[in-house]
């Protein structure tokens, strides 16, 4: 079942619920200081509420600063704490770089699974 989500300055979502399986967020537009706190909750209830594994397709995110990898250590954080994971799935070029910078090893495009001591 998918269903959308408009964030807060340009980033959009779209999630998948399935069925035995992690649930999907795709992210697209910007993931910056500005939408950080809406995109940190949007996920927060889906660890919560979905699933505690998501699967987060990336390769619509065009920008991601400190703020975004912020939201990515402590929705891993809470996805450990529900004996959950969080994975990005599929990335993008400009993605894998602020990874890469960061220490984050992983096969350019994804998948990257982020534990919360990776972050």
């Amino acid at each position: 079942m998918w269903r959308a989500a408009s964030l807060a300055y340009s980033l959009n979502a779209a999630i998948e619920t399935r069925p035995h399986a992690p649930t999907l967020v795709m992210l697209s537009g910007e993931l910056d200081a500005m939408n950080a706190p809406s995109v940190e909750q949007m996920l927060d209830d889906v660890v919560r509420a979905d699933a505690p594994s998501v699967d987060v397709d990336m390769t619509g995110v065009t920008f991601m600063d400190a703020a975004g990898l912020r939201v990515l250590r402590r929705t891993a954080m809470r996805a450990a704490g529900y004996a959950g994971q969080l994975v990005l799935c599929a990335t993008t070029p400009n993605i894998d770089r602020v990874l890469d910078l960061a220490g984050f090893e992983g096969p350019p495009g994804g998948p990257r699974g982020l534990r919360a001591v990776d972050l």
